[in-house]
């Protein structure tokens, strides 16, 4: 008879303490990223906490209707529609089709990169809010825009370096050339 001698395996399955820390760690920034995501939005930061309310406000920004995320309740279709929704997100803050990509494929690192990085939420697709901030995104039909229109607003500052603008009506920022 073979004896094996167990008390050497005890704690093999216990994480270690940095891995834990670790995983601490990339939670609270992974929180921390959707709170500035929402925000960013226009939505409360604190609904990236509240379970299942979360997902609706991602709905919400998304889709415009957040009562969409019902539907992930459905077999198989629950897949597609996380990758529309990612796709649109990327969209929403005017990034590009590669982006996209990269928040189906990895969607904690990409959603951190989304709320840590400066880009702007542009709004719902196909809603009067929605504009295209880079012409060359040529991974949706260009009908899913809504036409742009003058607001007659002008920013003072740039929203991408922060530079103070002229008031000679250019459309440009005079110090990083983004159009306004």
């Amino acid at each position: 008879m073979q004896f094996i001698d167990y008390y050497y395996y005890e704690y093999q399955t216990a994480p270690s303490p940095f891995a834990s820390f670790l995983s601490l760690l990339l939670g609270v920034a992974g929180i921390v990223a959707c709170w500035l995501l929402f925000k960013k939005a226009g939505k409360p930061g604190w609904a990236s906490i509240v379970p299942f309310y979360n997902v609706y406000t991602i709905f919400e920004i998304t889709w415009g209707s957040g009562w969409r995320f019902l539907m992930l309740l459905i077999p198989i279709y629950n897949i597609v529609l996380g990758i529309q929704t990612c796709i649109k997100l990327a969209k929403a803050f005017g990034k590009s089709g590669g982006f996209a990509v990269g928040l189906i494929f990895l969607p904690s690192v990409f959603t951190m990169i989304l709320g840590f990085d400066s880009s702007v939420y542009l709004g719902v697709p196909g809603k009067g809010g929605y504009q295209q901030s880079a012409p060359n995104q040529d991974y949706a039909p260009r009908q899913d825009y809504a036409p742009r229109q003058d607001t007659g607003f002008r920013p003072t500052f740039c929203p991408s370096c922060g530079a103070k603008l002229e008031n000679d009506g250019s459309k440009f920022c005079q110090n990083c050339g983004r159009p306004l």
